[in-house]
């Protein structure tokens, strides 16, 4: 009797785990996918692995991309990759343990009161959401374009 209830268990188990990822899945469209952020209209854009070993002047041409000063400003101890952008003020950062409304404040405390809605945030005129482990920070409204970009 035991071992049945043991395997119901575990098949029960098994099913809302199934069910779970599934719907993770499908629900990942929400998440922020750099081709999809990021275009020609970009002109370039600068990928940083070690935030911590980057030093954003020495790097040509990004002091006079217009998201330089958020950039610069950030707490760079708390994200671990960047995707900014040479002439848009556009930006993604990736957390590997995910971002949460603690994390959010203290990357972008520097530059200035982050105020919530959600997973969505603003700071000034500086908006931003985050989802997962990833963080999208704009100036003004984002423009996703499709996949099928000259990137791939």
């Amino acid at each position: 009797m035991l071992k049945r209830a043991l395997l119901v268990l575990f098949i029960l188990a098994s099913a809302f785990w199934l069910a779970y990822v599934a719907f993770d899945i499908l629900n990942s469209e929400d998440d922020f996918n750099p081709l999809a952020l990021f275009n020609k209209n970009d002109e370039a854009i600068l990928i940083v692995n070690r935030p911590d070993e980057t030093i954003f002047d020495q790097i040509e041409g990004f002091p006079n991309s217009p998201f330089y000063n958020i950039a610069n400003a950030v707490d760079k101890s708390q994200y671990h990759k960047g995707f900014f952008s040479f002439q848009r003020n556009h930006g993604l950062f990736e957390r590997a343990d995910g971002w949460n409304k603690s994390n959010v404040n203290n990357l972008l405390s520097p530059i200035g009161e982050v105020v919530f809605s959600g997973e969505t945030f603003s700071i000034g005129d500086i908006k931003g959401r985050f989802r997962k482990t990833k963080l999208y920070v704009f100036e003004n409204e984002f423009e996703v374009i499709e996949e099928s970009s000259d990137y791939k």
